[in-house]
């Protein structure tokens, strides 16, 4: 199975506690709501100062996609900062949070995954000519351009633009020259 999602084409949709709003790329199982899926991926926006959703059981990570820097307050923790070009910020989803944008809103990519039955893994790397995206055994990759373009061999005229996504769960080769942000989700 592959699927390219185009980002005019993503439906923006309140948080689940409608503080902000958000679009979801893939979940499983397909048709899942907040509390039933093993996994989900979304972009999310954060425009101000938000308590985020909470969901019990599941573990998170996130990545900015646009915008300088991201304030995670959780718990009586120190703050952990997530910044536009750095690595992935891994939190627990049960716990309260809140998100305070620094120097303007933001864009994330979100991985949520269910406790004990997904693992995930969120990496940033750069595509420079030809290149495979990996699946994990029994699992699905997806790959966020965010920025170039990348050329899908074998599909007539297919090219991911900055903003665009694909989902796949076989092998997919690539080419072009790009920034993405690939998640590997696989069972625990």
């Amino acid at each position: 199975m592959m699927r390219v999602i185009r980002r005019g084409d993503l439906a923006w949709t309140p948080w689940k506690n409608g503080g902000g709003m958000m679009a979801d790329l893939a979940v499983s199982p397909a048709g899942a709501d907040f509390d039933r899926a093993d996994w989900r991926v979304s972009m999310a926006k954060v425009e101000r100062d938000s308590v985020f959703s909470q969901f019990p059981g599941m573990d998170r990570g996130m990545m900015l996609i646009a915008g300088d820097s991201l304030e995670l307050h959780m718990d009586n923790a120190d703050p952990q900062v997530v910044r536009g070009l750095g690595a992935a910020v891994e939190f627990p989803g049960d716990g309260p949070t809140r998100g305070v944008p620094r120097h303007g809103p933001i864009e994330n990519l979100n991985v949520m995954v269910r406790r004990g039955i997904t693992q995930h893994r969120m990496i940033r790397w750069t595509c420079e000519g030809a290149s495979w995206l990996t699946v994990p055994a029994g699992g699905t990759t997806i790959a966020y351009v965010q920025h170039g373009d990348v050329p899908l061999p074998g599909v007539d005229r297919c090219v991911l633009h900055a903003g665009d996504t694909i989902v796949t769960t076989r092998p997919t080769r690539i080419y072009g020259t790009a920034d993405l942000i690939e998640i590997n989700l696989w069972p625990a």
